[in-house]
C-alpha cells in the first residue's frame, strides 16, 4: 500500500507547496538578516535570535505562520477527495480493507504536511548559519527579543541549549502542519467542493483568531495555532493550553474521519 500512496502523490503539488514555503522563508531572511549584514551586529545576533520561528516582527514570518495551514495542505491532503470524486476509491476497496485504506490516505496527508513545513523551516534555520555567527543567545545582550515565560515555552532550554530548542520548535510546528493536512483530508470527506477542504485549515485558524478575541482564557493565553506553534509567540501562551489545543485537534480530526468513513465512504 505504501507504494500505491507514493505513486498517488502529485509532484507538482509538492513542488508548489515547497515554492510557497521557500519564498516566505527567503523573504523573512531578507527582512531579518539584511539590516545586520549591511550595518553591524550590535546585539550579537545569531541564527537562534533571527530565524523564522523566533521572529515575531517581520511580515515574512507573520505570513508564513498565517498561511502554514494552507501550505501544509497543498501536497497530499486532497488525495482522498480526488479519489472519492473519481470513483477510484471504490475500485481499491474491492482489494483492500477500508480501514487500512482510509488510514493510508490520512497518514499520507499528515506526512505531506509535516515534511513540507519541516523542510521549509529547516532551510530557513540552516541558512542563517551561513550569514550569522553561531553564538548562544544571551538574556542581557539579546534582551531586545523580549523572550519570557509568557511568550516562549521552556525559556531556560532556549538559553542553555538553543539548538535543541530550535529543533524541537521545527518538529512541533511540522507536527501541526501534518495535523492541518489531516484535518483538511477529514473535512474533504464531507465537502462537495475540493477547495473548501483545501482551505479548511486556514479557515479554522481565522475562526480561532476571531474566537480568541471574543472568548478569552485566564491570563489571556492564546489557543490559536498561529501563536503557540512558533518558538516565540506574539501573544501569551502556556504549555497546558498548547497541549490541550493539540489534543482537541487530534480528537476532532479523528471523529471527522470515523464518521466520514461510515457515512460517506462505506456503501
Amino acid at each position: 500500500m505504501s507504494i500505491f500512496f507514493k505513486l498517488r502523490i502529485v509532484r507538482s503539488s509538492l513542488i508548489l507547496a515547497l515554492i510557497c514555503g521557500f519564498l516566505l522563508a527567503i523573504l523573512q531572511i531578507i527582512q531579518s538578516a539584511r539590516p545586520i549584514l549591511t550595518n553591524s551586529n550590535n546585539f550579537s545576533d545569531s541564527p537562534y535570535t533571527r530565524w523564522l520561528s523566533i521572529d515575531m516582527f517581520f511580515s515574512g514570518s507573520m505570513m508564513f505562520f498565517m498561511l502554514l495551514p494552507l501550505i501544509a495542505c497543498i501536497p497530499t491532503s486532497m488525495l482522498l477527495k480526488e479519489d472519492m470524486d473519481s470513483g477510484f476509491i471504490q475500485q481499491i476497496q474491492i482489494r483492500k480493507r477500508t480501514d487500512h485504506l482510509i488510514l493510508g490516505y490520512i497518514l499520507t496527508a499528515f506526512l505531506g504536511g509535516f515534511l513540507v513545513i519541516m523542510i521549509t523551516m529547516a532551510f530557513n534555520f540552516v541558512s542563517y548559519f551561513v550569514l550569522l555567527p553561531n553564538l548562544k543567545p544571551d538574556n542581557l545582550l539579546n534582551s531586545n527579543l523580549l523572550i519570557s515565560d509568557q511568550n516562549t515555552l521552556f525559556v531556560s532550554m532556549y538559553y542553555r541549549h538553543p539548538l535543541i530548542h530550535a529543533i524541537a520548535s521545527i518538529i512541533f510546528t511540522s507536527l501541526w502542519g501534518g495535523l492541518f493536512a489531516s484535518f483538511a483530508a477529514a473535512i474533504s470527506i464531507w465537502c462537495k467542493n475540493k477547495f473548501v477542504g483545501l482551505f479548511s485549515g486556514l479557515f479554522l485558524q481565522i475562526f480561532l483568531f476571531i474566537l480568541n478575541i471574543i472568548i478569552k482564557l485566564p491570563d489571556n493565553h492564546s489557543y490559536v495555532p498561529f501563536d503557540f506553534i512558533r518558538e516565540e509567540s506574539p501573544s501569551f501562551i502556556d504549555l497546558k493550553t498548547t497541549m490541550i489545543s493539540t489534543l482537541i485537534m487530534i480528537i476532532c480530526t479523528t471523529i471527522l474521519i470515523l464518521k466520514g468513513r461510515s457515512k460517506k465512504i462505506v456503501w
